[in-house]
């Protein structure tokens, strides 16, 4: 996850999609040398990435709200709990519109 200040936004309003689809475009080469075993010296996290799409044929590494919901759901949970954020947001007021994650 990465942090962009609302005032950085506002003042270059196509910043939060450039942001997301260079994020995009820098997963995609690493993504197509997975799905060909093109990796010289595979970690275990890499063979782990690649049996995920192998077996679902999916991006092991999705982005958007939906794929990740639980997760995020979790993370606004324990940052309630240990009081680092003062109420419990919805996932959608976390992501800025026109990144991919927002609708």
């Amino acid at each position: 996850m990465l942090v962009v200040k609302d005032a950085a936004l506002q003042s270059h309003p196509d910043l939060a999609e450039r942001i997301f689809d260079a994020f995009a475009a820098a997963k995609r080469p690493y993504l197509e040398r997975l799905r060909s075993g093109q990796i010289a010296a595979p970690t275990q996290v890499d063979r782990m990435y690649r049996r995920v799409l192998e077996v679902t044929g999916k991006d092991p590494l999705p982005y958007g709200i939906e794929p990740n919901r639980l997760m995020l759901e979790a993370l606004i949970r324990y940052a309630g709990e240990q009081q680092i954020i003062s109420r419990p947001f919805a996932v959608e007021e976390l992501f800025a519109l026109g990144t991919g994650w927002a609708a």
